[in-house]
């Protein structure tokens, strides 16, 4: 069974079961409210956490709590302990999942459109637009209807560049608020 130990001395049991296919991680998992996505790779764990946390705090992106923290992991294929980053994030309603790379663009629109609330629409607005300016890569999230953050970002790469593949969603909801 995977394990996560973490510099406390804490245990946390992961089920095989629950695992979640990543390209990127040696190992996804969700259990009870959290997901745990285990990275090997100190450099790359080390540049996620800096451009999820730039994201934040500079753009304000709309993202699940998150963090942090240092672990041993074990797993049946490797019983041997190994050094590992982990990402800890709350686990949301994956029901309404988007990737703008699959479809995105068109299932989001599909959520926007009925609505009419302006606060609601006002959220959706400064999280497209945060996303835009972050300049995120292979934008994914959720669509979490009746949260204060209607729009959640998972899996945040950034890069220097705006991202432009959000003008037309934030057109259509500047139509809507005007």
């Amino acid at each position: 069974m995977p394990s996560l130990t973490d510099d406390d001395g804490n245990v946390i049991e992961l089920d095989a079961g629950n695992s979640i296919v990543s390209r990127e991680a040696i190992g996804m998992y969700r259990k009870d409210t959290k997901i745990y996505k285990i990275y090997n790779n100190n450099d790359g764990a080390r540049r996620l956490k800096e451009q999820w946390e730039v994201a934040d705090r500079d753009w304000g992106l709309p993202t699940p709590n998150i963090r942090f923290f240092h672990a041993s992991y074990r797993d049946d294929v490797r019983p041997l302990p190994r050094d590992a980053k982990v990402l800890e994030m709350k686990a949301v309603d994956t029901t309404n999942f988007f990737q703008m790379s699959h479809g995105g663009e068109a299932r989001l629109r599909g959520w926007i459109t009925p609505l009419r609330d302006k606060e609601v629409l006002k959220r959706i607005k400064r999280a497209l637009t945060a996303a835009k300016n972050c300049g995120i890569m292979d934008p994914q999230g959720f669509y979490l209807a009746g949260n204060s953050n209607p729009i959640q970002f998972i899996d945040i790469h950034t890069r220097a560049e705006q991202n432009n593949d959000f003008d037309v969603l934030i057109e259509l909801v500047e139509g809507m608020l005007a």
